[in-house]
């Protein structure tokens, strides 16, 4: 005879299932603009060193002589080039957590402990925790920091190609001086768009880190308390050898105590430690 089944669906839950089982219904935006903008970042770099090697070599009415004259030498503009390496750096650490994050046993995963650590938090009074910048690569704060690094990218292209229009002649030296001073503009935009892409990237790695951290301890300090409050069982014989053992400190075998007498079931999410 056939058992029932004891899960029921209803029609627009089974459509749901069937078709979406075989398919990846996270989005990540936010990682395919990142390897976009790094791709162009790093032709902004090999067009900016081709002008730092020009610059080495200014024979009269070159390119090089023409960025000289300009007080464009080869140290400033591989200071831009070395800015310009470390953003694409910065773009590269945020989409590879925006790729980790956008995988959906990994993105659940992280939901699921920061709803708890924001439990946890709550419970024990800390305030200002903010969980949801785990995710943040992947929301409006990554959104908003990858878009602005974009605009940078742009903005530095345009900068070199307006110089790049006046190859030789008297427009070169004229388009040279204000290659120069679009570049001290574009030095601070470098800067701040790779400080706000680490913040948002370094706030998820740290916030999901330190989640991780604070459940581990909370499972540890609730198995052991378990164990203290199972210590009379006669039938729990791993409870009593820990406790006849002394491989608890006396602090927190009173504290555990104190703990356990003030609930009626102390610490009953994690379940019973019993080793019969």
């Amino acid at each position: 005879m056939a058992c029932p089944c004891k899960q029921k669906l209803t029609d627009e839950q089974k459509d749901l299932v069937n078709s979406q089982s075989g398919k990846s219904f996270v989005q990540n935006t936010t990682g395919g603009q990142a390897g976009g903008v790094s791709s162009a970042l790093g032709q902004s770099i090999g067009r900016l060193g081709a002008l730092a090697t020009a610059i080495q070599t200014p024979t009269i009415g070159t390119v090089g002589s023409a960025l000289g004259n300009s007080g464009v030498d080869v140290n400033r503009l591989n200071k831009i080039i070395a800015d310009t390496t470390n953003m694409q750096s910065a773009v590269n650490a945020f989409k590879s957590q925006a790729d980790r994050l956008s995988n959906p046993q990994t993105l659940m995963g992280v939901i699921g402990s920061m709803n708890f650590y924001a439990n946890l938090g709550c419970a024990l009074g800390i305030e200002g925790l903010d969980v949801t910048v785990s995710i943040g690569v992947l929301t409006g704060n990554g959104q908003n920091a990858i878009s602005v690094a974009g605009g940078v990218q742009v903005d530095l292209d345009r900068i070199i190609d307006n110089f790049s229009r006046n190859p030789s002649g008297a427009g070169m030296e004229n388009a040279a001086k204000e290659f120069n001073t679009a570049l001290e503009g574009i030095t601070s935009k470098i800067n701040d768009a790779t400080g706000a892409l680490n913040k948002v990237t370094g706030d998820s790695v740290n916030m999901i880190s330190q989640a991780a951290g604070a459940i581990s301890k909370y499972s540890q300090i609730n198995f052991f308390s378990n164990l203290i409050g199972e210590a009379n069982d006669p039938c729990n014989k791993m409870s009593v050898a820990v406790n006849q053992g002394g491989l608890l400190t006396p602090e927190f075998q009173q504290l555990a105590g104190a703990a356990n007498a003030s609930v009626a079931s102390p610490f009953a999410s994690s379940g019973s430690t019993t080793t019969r």
